[in-house]
Formats: structure tokens, C-alpha cells, sequence
């Protein structure tokens, strides 16, 4: 992957990182959502996704997005 668009989408998590802090789980949503458009298999946008999921009650969608970062990412801890 070309370093720009890694630092693009990085730049995108961030963001979303940021927006969770600040109380926007929706904007953050969004942010990770937007990464997965572009690039699916991306461990950390899955998993933070699915952490925000668990944070607002959608647990199965969690329990699966977090199920498939650890597919891509199995011993990430």
C-alpha cells in the first residue's frame, strides 16, 4: 500500500478517534465507516468500529466486526 494512503486513512481513524472522545460516536462511526468503503480488511477501523458497536448496545454487530479484525489480526493485542 502506497504510504499515502496509508497515512490517509490513519488521518480518517484519527479523526474518528478524536470524534469518539469528544462525544460523537456518530461522527466517529461514520470516519471508520469511510475507511472500510475504501479499504474492508483494515484491522483497526473493524475493531474500533466494533468497540463503538458494544459501546451502543449493537452487540452482534460488534461481536462480528471484532471477528473479523481478529481474522486479519489474530494475535494483535
Amino acid at each position: 500500500m502506497p504510504a499515502s494512503e496509508r497515512n490517509q486513512y490513519q488521518q480518517l481513524l484519527k479523526q474518528g478517534w478524536d470524534a469518539l472522545q469528544a462525544g460523537n460516536p456518530a461522527e466517529a462511526e461514520a470516519l471508520y465507516r469511510r475507511v472500510l468503503q475504501v479499504r474492508p480488511r483494515t484491522y483497526e477501523a473493524l475493531h474500533l468500529l466494533g468497540q463503538l458497536c458494544a459501546r451502543t448496545g449493537r452487540l452482534d454487530e460488534a461481536v462480528d466486526l471484532i471477528q473479523k479484525s481478529l481474522a486479519i489480526q489474530p494475535y494483535n493485542n
